[in-house]
């Protein structure tokens, strides 16, 4: 299977819960994409049930060899993100044979009527 961009997210949303459009889809996944993204920078994580943790860490400074010079510089402290995986989404990854075709930690939405179109 190929990896997915942002348009395919929005693809199977779409074909995923019945009346939700691509404009729909694209506007949630972009909220998504932004509420992580201001938790992040704010240095708060990101707790999803059966899916994972999003938060930030920070690396210690290190002294390393320029590539160029091959002498010793300072690296300095970085703060980066990470994302940890659920003990449900790891296994379901780690599956060799025969996945389910519904995972039993993704609820199946019944279409809501109060979607607006």
């Amino acid at each position: 299977m190929a990896d997915l961009n942002r348009q395919d997210l929005i693809k199977a949303m779409v074909a995923e819960v019945d009346g939700l459009t691509v404009r729909m889809a694209g506007a949630s996944l972009e909220a998504m994409i932004t509420c992580i993204t201001e938790a992040l920078a704010e240095h708060k994580s990101i707790s999803i049930n059966n899916f994972g943790k999003f938060g930030v860490r920070t690396r210690r400074s290190r002294l390393g060899i320029h590539p160029q010079t091959q002498t010793e510089i300072q690296i300095p402290a970085t703060i980066v993100p990470y994302f940890t995986p659920s003990v449900g989404l790891k296994q379901l990854v780690n599956q060799q044979i025969n996945p389910p075709i519904n995972p039993p930690h993704i609820k199946q939405h019944e279409p809501n009527s109060d979607i607006s179109r």
